[in-house]
């Protein structure tokens, strides 16, 4: 198994002023980074974020493909597509976020929790939850012509 590179607050703001040269953040272990601006549309794979705050911006998307987030929180974020698909969420908290659509696609999703976001779409198709909670969401999901709105007040409850 490969040592993933380290990135720390320091390194990360060098790659920030640097315009984030595509793929700098893949396969990397990212530990106690505050992300406060990222391009508008930014991907990261196979990486491990660990006790990162991703707050306080918009974009048009953001992509976490493979990736481990723990004990992070993603929060006051203003996006129009968000995927974080195939990968692992554990302690993490997602509060306070807008988003166009969501897609969780056969993530694993454990311990964490989801507070007060608007979202228009959420997919979380082979999606295994353990001990995930949602609370107050605004939630629209479209159905053909219809917009039907639905609450989760708690999913993967013991």
């Amino acid at each position: 198994m490969e040592e993933k590179k380290k990135i720390n607050q320091v390194r990360f703001e060098e790659l920030r002023s640097k315009g984030f040269p595509k793929g700098c953040l893949d396969h990397c272990y990212l530990d106690g980074i505050i992300i406060e601006k990222l391009p508008e549309e930014f991907q990261i794979s196979h990486s491990r974020l660990s006790e990162c705050w991703i707050q306080k911006f918009s974009a048009d998307s953001l992509k976490l493909s493979n990736c481990v987030l723990a004990d992070c929180i993603l929060q006051g974020l203003s996006i129009d597509e968000m995927k974080i698909m195939d990968g692992t969420m554990d302690g993490t908290l997602l509060s306070g976020n807008t988003v166009g659509k969501m897609d969780f696609t056969g993530m694993s999703m454990r311990h964490s929790s989801m507070r007060d976001c608007a979202i228009e779409s959420l997919v979380m198709e082979d999606t295994a939850l353990d001990g995930m909670y949602f609370f107050r969401k605004r939630l629209i999901f479209r159905y053909g012509r219809k917009k039907i709105p639905g609450y989760f007040l708690a999913a993967g409850a013991p």
